[in-house]
């Protein structure tokens, strides 16, 4: 505007006879002045425009990152305390069909199963996604075998397939029998939500999880990932929306079908930071293909110096466990979980007493310390513990939201690693296996698996 001002000034004063004849030298400096004042009163207002814009611009991200912020927090803590009551409503289940197996087919039994089970998912899948927005979803890299990691992750789901009578196919290469660093619990997600969702849309025939490997050195191994349904399949014009957050492809086949839709997202979230990509083959009516490639750095040998305690039995005989958790329904449920399982626990509802337990006697295998509690948490204890009692690994016992940095951070300050809550037993059980150290004057067990 400024431009096109100056554009129709010069040409009324140059070209339009004034109604008073002005000497020409006075006309000249008068256009000279004029011209001078009109450019720099246009660069001020520009500058100003510029000025002010780019503040209002800042004002806006700074609102929308303390936006992100308070919500990340938000989110958090509801985090925490929706799985602090789920862990007490999964445990006690798990309690109960293991101590009464023969309500295991109890219709009202299964549902409760299955509504936790859902709950604990949706949690999972909402915390992730603000992860995703706010930038904090990342990879935290661990030694694991491979061809075992792809074999568990899919033991969960033989049950639901049979239920539905579709076949799970799992076709994985023998030279998967490898140990890499990978993110383990990441993998799995990404397994479990791809294998979930094409069981959801598959009536009959099969689903196929194959896992194959594309090159192989002494340093990296590719594998090629796919999993392959005879499901619905999806129309080529509504297969990006499903990479979106919170959208789902609604038709007649697929209108019982609920969820946040969040799962595919977040696959496509965590393939991309393991620097793969994840694509889809499908036709409607035809079934479809997802598949993405991945390349993993190979150990050689394990650099784990820790003596561990277990042997091939399938308890923890033998094993004295500190738990240390400050909520009674987490702490009745893990001492049940684990005296069922023929350990001996002793409690400690804060960091304060879990250090004057200690001090009276240090003879424990391991820790379970939860974060979050009153008097000293385990954030304050971690410090104490490792300066006194240096020898004894501790593992995170937590309902708060673990992410990647923060486990690393965890694992800096002297944890071990960490169960989250709510847990399996197979995993809490698995976890102090893998982490518990022999007591001096115990008895030589088998070797360690």
């Amino acid at each position: 505007m400024g431009i096109v001002s100056f554009g129709i000034n010069f040409y009324v004063g140059h070209y339009i006879q004034p109604f008073e004849k002005i000497p020409e030298n006075i006309a000249h400096r008068m256009l000279f002045t004029n011209a001078t004042c009109a450019i720099l009163l246009t660069l001020s207002f520009a500058v100003a425009y510029i000025y002010y814009e780019r503040k209002y611009i800042g004002a806006l991200i700074e609102e929308k990152n303390r936006t992100i912020k308070e919500r990340t927090r938000f989110l958090s803590t509801m985090g925490h305390e929706l799985r602090t009551p789920l862990n007490g409503i999964i445990g006690a289940l798990n309690i109960f069909t293991n101590e009464q197996p023969q309500f295991n087919s109890n219709e009202y039994l299964q549902i409760l199963k299955y509504c936790s089970n859902h709950m604990e998912q949706l949690v999972t899948d909402i915390l992730d996604f603000n992860k995703i927005e706010a930038g904090k979803l990342n990879i935290h890299l661990v030694e694991v075998n491979l061809k075992t990691l792809l074999t568990n992750s899919a033991l969960p789901f033989y049950n639901n397939f049979e239920k539905k009578s579709v076949q799970l196919k799992v076709k994985l290469d023998q030279q998967l029998d490898a140990v890499v660093l990978a993110d383990d619990l990441r993998i799995i997600q990404v397994i479990n939500n791809l294998l979930s969702n094409a069981l959801k849309f598959t009536e009959e025939g099969y689903v196929c999880l194959n896992a194959s490997c594309e090159d192989i050195s002494a340093s990296l191994i590719k594998v090629n990932f796919i999993v392959e349904d005879t499901g619905i399949g999806i129309d080529k014009i509504d297969q990006e929306r499903i990479f979106q957050g919170f959208e789902q492809v609604y038709n007649e086949s697929t209108r019982r079908h609920r969820g946040t839709g969040l799962g595919l997202m977040i696959c496509l979230s965590l393939i991309n930071l393991m620097d793969g990509t994840l694509t889809l083959t499908s036709e409607k009516g035809c079934g479809s293909t997802f598949a993405f490639s991945l390349t993993f750095i190979k150990v050689k040998k394990t650099t784990r110096k820790i003596e561990h305690a277990y042997n091939k039995s399938d308890d923890l005989a033998g094993f004295n466990i500190l738990v240390v958790d400050d909520n009674l329904i987490n702490m009745t449920i893990a001492l049940k979980m684990l005296t069922s399982n023929k350990a001996t626990c002793t409690p400690a509802y804060n960091g304060k007493e879990a250090l004057e337990v200690l001090e009276k006697n240090s003879n424990f295998n391991i820790i379970l310390l939860d974060l979050e509690m009153p008097v000293m948490s385990g954030h304050e204890a971690i410090f104490q513990i490792k300066k006194s009692y240096p020898n004894i690994p501790v593992v995170a016992f937590t309902a708060s939201v673990i992410d990647g940095q923060m486990l690393a951070k965890l694992i800096e300050n002297g944890f071990e690693d960490c169960v989250i809550k709510p847990f399996n037993p197979k995993h809490l059980f698995s976890q102090v296996k893998k982490y518990a150290i022999k007591l001096p004057g115990e008895k030589k067990s088998a070797p360690p698996i």
